[in-house]
């Protein structure tokens, strides 16, 4: 084997015509399954769209990565203040209850302001 014929010498294994790149097969007799995975090589220019490609979605991926940041840290912000805003209120009305109603309106323009207003 090696030099170009079959184990029993009958059969010889020889491909020629030119310059051969990725697989080639030269096949007589098969016994079981043959599979063949061929896969084309790139050419420069889709190599180099690939190559973009794949910069683009990165940069697409990181800065939505850090809009959830952003939005996670917002809802975490306004929940807090919105807690901040009920203690408040609950603290100043039963002390004082004119200063509980000022602290309620208050509360309530701030939140009002803070939640998604749906628009954009």
């Amino acid at each position: 084997m090696g030099d170009g014929r079959d184990e029993d010498e009958s059969v010889e294994n020889e491909i020629s015509g030119g310059t051969f790149e990725g697989p080639v097969s030269q096949i007589g007799r098969v016994s079981g399954d043959y599979t063949i995975n061929w896969k084309s090589p790139k050419t420069e220019e889709e190599a180099s769209f690939d190559a973009e490609y794949m910069a683009y979605m990165r940069a697409r991926m990181a800065a939505e990565a850090a809009a959830q940041r952003r939005r996670r840290t917002a809802s975490t912000v306004r929940a807090l203040i919105i807690v901040g805003a009920v203690v408040t209120v609950l603290v100043l009305g039963w002390q004082n209850p004119t200063a509980g109603i000022v602290a309620a309106f208050c509360a309530i323009v701030v939140i009002g302001w803070m939640l998604p207003s749906g628009k954009g």
